[in-house]
């Protein structure tokens, strides 16, 4: 194991994923963040796609833009530790109501990262029935 020195101000934060129903946006922690290496530099965009059969939402962290009309730009905090962009386009695409996968998404309701058939080689799915609400 290697020694790894403390940072000032440094504060914990859970790995989750947020969809806020009165925003319509996707959110991530810096916990998701710092406990998945991401950061500005390899993931600026992100790819967002649903599979009704599984009633799961998949994710793609891009660090550059692919140039297809799939890739969203995320808005990244103050700090640079936690990011998000609307999911407008999700829901259009997949005639989704923000109702149905608006929510929390923390431990066993977030997978990844793992091979996402037809869609990326390392991305997360987001277990749609496994959320919890946010009382939105």
């Amino acid at each position: 194991m290697v020694m790894k020195a403390a940072k000032r101000g440094a504060r914990t934060s859970e790995e989750k994923i947020t969809i806020n129903e009165k925003i319509k946006t996707i959110s991530f922690s810096a916990g998701f963040f710092r406990n998945h290496n991401l950061n500005q530099d390899n993931a600026q965009f992100v790819r967002l796609g649903y599979d009704a059969d599984t009633n799961e939402v998949g994710i793609d962290f891009l660090g550059k833009s692919d140039n297809s009309d799939e890739a969203m730009k995320l808005t990244y905090t103050k700090t640079g530790t936690a990011a998000s962009c609307p999911i407008r386009h999700l829901l259009t695409s997949f005639a989704l109501d923000i109702k149905d996968v608006s929510g929390l998404y923390k431990d066993d309701a977030i997978v990844g990262p793992t091979k996402i058939n037809g869609f990326t080689d390392e991305g997360f799915l987001l277990k749609v029935n496994k959320r919890l609400s946010t009382g939105s």
